[in-house]
């Protein structure tokens, strides 16, 4: 059995999805999943938000319903707007519009909204989603989440409750990126939680395969807009495609693959304007030999805490990341060493952290260090772990190509490599590494990316490896320079 996942990215008007029908046709896909409309979350974000604030929310509600009722209505030609299928979707757009707009009067009164409103309202795209899909395939039916996906968690990052949900019968259109709590209340997955939702789906009805449709052909050796002789990763495994996702790339959710572990199941990404061409294929044991992509990220910052209350501690290095967690800023990076912790943050969120540290209790006996301007490099392949030349060729490529490295990082996984690097050198570390493995010829390849390991090094203490791991587990050895 084969379920299909069609991202917001690729539906942004009635020809999109016109052309995902056409696709379904084609492949006779037991069920299909799929996301918001382009956009469409991050338009309800805006008007939960101007709501909140007071302002006015008619026009941009308006021009939303109409976006939605413009793609409905593209499929169908003057005098066609007849039958089931149009006429229950339009229905959804008037009842959901109508209760949204309802919401948004009641937080414009109260000036706030809780997370079980916010959850609600962001569901509604996929809702919709679903619907109009549905009625440019007549033998399919949307199938809301509503009707037995189930969820577990808090109402904004819930996963998946196997045990409870329901296996949606054949030829439906799923909704991604929500399911229902056990008190019968939306719960989301997370920002791009729709990938989840259909391997969620494939492991529910035994599925053998979920193909992900999006905009690119597939995972890729580096970004072909920093390494201009990047191509296309054929084969990789989970834990590859996870770490590449982790670290960035926008290809899949970093999470998208979990349900399928132990499966048995294979995952494709597939490119939605050339349905003919083959993408990358992703499974448990399609490790590649090496190096399966070079990634990562710019603009971020890294804060070095120190201090002898570390030694013989525990608990302080989880007491200064819940700090931060507090603040509402994601850690991509950590390491501890046993007299210091380093962390990476997004740059824009730094003078946050600081914030966040500088009014913690005893953060006076500490020394508290940041420096900005740096990068992010993501080095993702089974290579790490079973060649250990393929680490020393890594820095190799970047001794020979000019390129300092402040601080570096392997997980626990041992097949990503973190390093930290000056942001004006970013580009020709990718580019570097890239020449050193993947040369010119065209090959394997991943994507783009961010980061989830761990890096070891206080600011301007020379390059370290951290070793992933709980914080008081992760350890920092020196490397020989």
């Amino acid at each position: 059995m084969l379920v299909q996942k069609f991202g917001g990215g690729i539906l942004s008007s009635a020809a999109d999805y016109g052309r995902t029908a056409a696709i379904v046709r084609a492949s006779k896909p037991y069920c299909v999943v799929v996301s918001a409309m382009g956009g469409v979350t991050d338009e309800l974000i805006s008007l939960l938000h101007a709501a909140r604030e007071g302002k006015s929310f008619s026009n941009a509600l308006f021009a939303l319903k109409e976006k939605h009722r413009n793609a409905l209505e593209g499929n169908y030609p003057d005098g066609g707007k007849v039958g089931g299928h149009f006429a229950a979707a339009s229905k959804q757009i008037d009842s959901v519009f109508s209760d949204i707009e309802k919401i948004l009067t009641g937080v414009g009164y109260t000036r706030e909204y809780s997370g079980r409103l916010y959850a609600l309202v962001l569901s509604r795209g996929e809702f919709l989603s679903a619907h109009i899909l549905s009625s440019h395939l007549p033998d399919f039916s949307a199938w809301p989440s509503e009707n037995g996906f189930a969820a577990k968690g808090d109402f904004l990052n819930s996963r998946c409750d196997f045990e409870r949900t329901v296996k949606p019968p054949e030829r439906s259109v799923v909704t991604g990126f929500y399911g229902m709590g056990g008190d019968g209340e939306v719960r989301l997955f997370g920002r791009g939680g729709g990938d989840y939702s259909a391997s969620c789906v494939a492991r529910a009805i035994g599925a053998e395969k979920v193909e992900f449709w999006k905009n690119v052909d597939g995972f890729m050796t580096a970004d072909p807009r920093v390494a201009g002789s990047a191509s296309l990763v054929r084969e990789m495994c989970f834990e590859e495609a996870s770490e590449v996702c982790r670290f960035g790339a926008k290809i899949l959710h970093p999470c998208a693959l979990e349900p399928l572990w132990g499966t048995g199941a294979v995952a494709e990404v597939r490119n939605f304007l050339a349905p003919q061409k083959r993408g990358t294929l992703i499974s448990e044991d399609n490790a590649r030999k090496e190096i399966a992509s070079i990634a990562g990220k710019t603009g971020i910052a890294v804060l070095s805490v120190s201090g002898e209350e570390f030694v013989g501690s525990s608990g302080i290095a989880s007491a200064i990341l819940s700090q931060v967690a507090q603040a509402g800023i994601p850690v991509d990076v950590i390491a501890t060493a046993q007299a210091n912790m380093s962390f990476t943050i997004d740059g824009k969120d730094l003078e946050g952290a600081l914030g966040a540290l500088g009014g913690m209790e005893g953060i006076s006996k500490f020394s508290l260090n940041h420096k900005a301007g740096l990068s992010l490099v993501g080095v993702v392949g089974a290579g790490l772990k079973r060649h250990p030349r393929c680490v020393s060729r890594v820095f190799s490529s970047l001794a020979k190509a000019g390129v300092g490295v402040e601080m570096v990082s392997q997980g626990a996984g041992e097949i990503d490599l973190s390093l930290v690097v000056p942001q004006g050198d970013y580009e020709t570390a990718v580019r570097a590494i890239h020449d050193e493995f993947f040369g010119n010829a065209a090959g394997f390849g991943a994507v783009d990316s961010g980061v989830d390991a761990s890096v070891g090094v206080g600011v301007g203490e020379g390059a370290a490896v951290g070793v992933a791991g709980s914080p008081e587990e992760r350890t920092r050895v020196q490397l020989s320079q």
